[in-house]
């Protein structure tokens, strides 16, 4: 879990934020979107998704994002705050997170690193960044 910082207007709150490379989408619990002055009632339609078997409504709303000790590197992003339900964590998934940010695991160590994308690109020879173009050119 990494700590990431939201804010929306004038409002920021910082939550503890699972890194899930299963999740297409970024999810938020209620009580942050209330923190961030998300208008839950008057939204519209709610998204539907369905995580861990069970069926969340939640609301989608661009904030900006911030991942300590990147904090000039913030980006916004459209993420989904769940409107009911316990939700104890958030989630940051492909689009909004892992799409702007490289993570690599160590799990023998037991440690992951979060990078830039284009640093992890750098650092990567040539050749082997090449043959995964070749074998996934749709990536």
């Amino acid at each position: 879990m990494v700590d990431v910082t939201l804010s929306r207007a004038d409002l920021k709150v910082t939550a503890k934020a699972l890194i899930d490379t299963g999740s297409p989408i970024c999810i938020f619990p209620r009580g942050i979107g209330d923190l961030l002055a998300i208008d839950f009632d008057g939204h519209g339609v709610a998204t539907v998704f369905t995580l861990a078997g069970q069926r969340w409504r939640a609301v989608p709303e661009t904030v900006d994002l911030c991942l300590a000790p990147f904090n000039d590197l913030g980006w916004s992003a459209k993420v989904e705050f769940v409107m009911d339900g316990d939700l104890s964590y958030a989630i940051l998934g492909y689009e909004g997170f892992l799409d702007r940010w490289a993570v690599s695991m160590n799990g023998a160590a037991g440690y992951f690193l979060i990078e830039p994308a284009d640093q992890l690109d750098r650092r990567t020879p040539p050749a082997v960044l090449q043959e995964f173009r070749r074998q996934w050119p749709n990536l």
